[in-house]
């Protein structure tokens, strides 16, 4: 698992573990709807529209073995 941090505009940025770069966004993404913070945009925010609200992207850590 490799780390990556991530910041969505208007919110604190935090560390995410994940495979790849897109499984960490995929899994900020569904962690940011469950929360209820797509209810911020008209509609349901899709994913498209998610990745354009990504601020700060960043891998902190080398995959492990």
């Amino acid at each position: 698992m490799t780390r990556f941090f991530i910041q969505v505009r208007g919110f604190d940025g935090h560390c995410r573990e994940a495979k790849s770069a897109g499984s960490a966004k995929y899994a900020e993404y569904l962690a940011w709807r469950e929360a209820g913070f797509d209810r911020t945009l008209p509609g349901r925010a899709s994913f498209r529209d998610f990745l354009g609200r990504i601020e700060t992207f960043h891998r902190i850590s080398e995959p492990s073995p």
